[in-house]
């Protein structure tokens, strides 16, 4: 993972390589999406519940980084 933002309503990533999950996390809640189904040419796009804060990314096993702290 190259680049992390975090909207109103999704995150937004974009990917080097290969990915085949990816986890969100945040207080209330989280997902886990297949890359498959939310990613394109290296951008994924993963939709939320609008305005959590703050948001936890996995990719895979990679460690995890905070968004929106």
């Amino acid at each position: 993972m190259w680049a992390a933002t975090l909207g109103y309503q999704e995150v937004r990533l974009q990917l080097e390589g290969q990915a085949s999950l990816i986890r969100l996390a945040w207080p209330q809640g989280g997902l886990e999406v297949e890359t498959p189904k939310v990613c394109s040419a290296g951008e994924c796009r993963v939709p939320i519940p609008p305005g959590v804060r703050p948001v936890e990314v996995r990719v895979d096993a990679c460690p995890p980084i905070r968004l929106g702290e």
